[in-house]
């Protein structure tokens, strides 16, 4: 149990020391736990953990579930379904010391009480930690400018470049592939706001001394910058739709990219954006000296992403009053993460 992650797990081993159900869950602070995942192992055919048959349900906070089944464990092949839960498994959070609703996720109904007499084994160990989603880490000594770090185990130095501004007219700002910008009801940006302005957009490039003297780089991330203060905190961006709490470990949410391009743009334009980038805003950016380039007066700036197409978290940095400093595409390039 973790209470300051808002996570619990529950484990159950069978009579030889075999673990055979695992249930993640969490706890979204409504007065309530919720079931994440429950992997369940079959032994029956086998002693071999790596043939024991395998289900795994992930519920997540939308309504999704999906089911994994290995009938033959890691050696065989395995069949995903996805498809809407009538109703995600949940029990009423509980006090310190009353599991008995939370062991039932892994089929134990024993009752636990300091009144049954039971000897208990009292095991000393280090304090359990859930393994979190990617974290944002230290955002601003990743970026920093003339900081050294390290690509692929080579030495790189972090430059900045400027490559335009955005206009953002309802205080929406999203991330997505220019080739690939969601419309209608997906368009909704990222549920951080900021007031309506234009601020500018840089890019992080990560180059070896030669490349740099070539004035080369790599895109290691893209800032859109709202003001010019010190960041207190960072958090993943979120869209409509999406809890930090569905995500397992080093999981997140970001940016998915399909043309080797990420762009910030205004969510409120999103509709009229859609086409911009293959009726000639590539090629703006393939004629760019600086791997970015404004699009569509300005209502959206792109940029080469990292080494090509995949998926890429924003981090959101916060002042001390808590209010939006920046917005960092981390294109995942560098050896600290």
């Amino acid at each position: 149990m973790a209470r300051e992650d808002h996570r619990f797990e529950i484990e159950r081993f069978d009579e030889s020391g075999r673990r055979v159900a695992l249930a993640r869950l969490s706890d979204p602070g409504a007065g309530f736990v919720v079931l994440q995942s429950l992997t369940t192992w079959d032994f029956t055919q086998t002693d071999d953990v790596r043939e024991a048959g395998c289900q795994q349900v992930k519920y997540r906070s939308d309504g999704i579930c999906t089911t994994i089944e290995e009938p033959q464990g890691e050696r065989g092949g395995s069949v995903r379904s996805v498809g809407l839960c009538e109703e995600r498994p949940q029990v009423p959070t509980p006090v310190f010391g009353e599991w008995s609703d939370l062991l039932r996720f892994v089929q134990i109904s024993t009752e636990l009480s300091s009144s049954a007499g039971a000897a208990l084994a009292v095991v000393r160990a280090e304090p359990w930690e859930p393994s979190p989603p990617l974290r944002a880490g230290d955002v601003v000594e990743r970026f920093r400018v003339g900081s050294v770090q390290s690509y692929r185990g080579t030495k790189v130095q972090i430059r900045e470049v400027t490559i335009g501004s955005v206009a953002i007219t309802e205080g929406r700002v999203m991330a997505a592939d220019p080739g690939w910008i969601p419309s209608g009801e997906d368009a909704g940006g990222f549920t951080a706001t900021i007031p309506s302005g234009i601020y500018p957009v840089t890019l992080s490039l990560a180059a070896t001394e030669e490349e740099a003297a070539k004035g080369w780089g790599m895109v290691a991330a893209a800032t859109l910058r709202v003001a010019d203060r010190r960041v207190i905190s960072w958090e993943m961006g979120l869209t409509p739709g999406q809890d930090q709490l569905d995500l397992g470990a080093d999981e997140f949410y970001g940016m998915g990219v399909d043309t080797g391009t990420g762009a910030f743009l205004d969510a409120a334009r999103a509709d009229e954006l859609t086409d911009v980038y293959d009726d000639g805003g590539w090629k703006l950016l393939e004629d760019s000296e600086s791997s970015g380039a404004t699009l569509a007066d300005g209502a959206m700036v792109a940029y080469a992403s990292g080494e090509g197409d995949g998926a890429y978290p924003v981090w959101i940095g916060r002042d001390e009053a808590g209010d939006v400093v920046c917005f960092v595409a981390d294109m995942l390039l560098l050896d600290d993460r």
